[in-house]
């Protein structure tokens, strides 16, 4: 079995560098960060929940920002990038738009709420820029959205602890 994070790593890392780090990593996030956090690391449910809330909220405003620096970084560096990328973000903006126009700016909290695969942080700040959510909102909503989230996976995380 391939460990996703093996445990001779987190065994020499500080508990709450190791929760730091692995609530901003893309694929996992707080998903990861909080069970290991109360699991393996023996953290209490507060201080799991404060480090992982904290370095999402971190995360968000950095690409919250990075996003419209990267892109201008990369425009018009090359009209066939420029062409590919765009296409991109037409094809990601038009899968979502509709979501968007549905429930507004609660659609970005819902997709950092929900704790599934490909939504989180990561996907809810791309989602703020591509749609053009005003940065204050975007933080906002996210943020409403981490909290959430961090509260189901604690929830669901300390019940199985509690049973094994």
């Amino acid at each position: 079995m391939i460990d996703l994070v093996p445990d001779q790593i987190l065994h020499y890392l500080n508990p709450y560098f190791a929760t730091f780090i692995l609530s901003i990593m893309p694929v996992g996030e707080m998903r990861i960060s909080i069970p290991i956090a109360l699991g393996f690391y023996k953290l209490s449910l507060s201080e799991a929940l404060f480090v992982a809330i904290s370095s999402n909220i971190l995360l968000v405003t950095l690409l919250v920002y990075f996003f419209t620096h990267l892109n201008n970084c990369v425009k018009g560096r090359s009209a066939s990038l420029d062409a590919f990328v765009e296409r991109i973000f037409e094809r990601t903006r038009g899968t979502i738009l509709h979501k968007h126009r549905a429930l507004g700016d609660i659609a970005l909290m819902l997709l950092v709420a929900l704790p599934i695969p490909f939504t989180g942080v990561w996907t809810g700040a791309l989602a703020a820029w591509l749609l053009e959510v005003s940065k204050g909102q975007a933080l906002l909503y996210i943020t409403i959205g981490i909290m959430i989230s961090a509260y189901i996976i604690a929830f669901v995380s300390f019940g199985f602890i509690k049973i094994f």
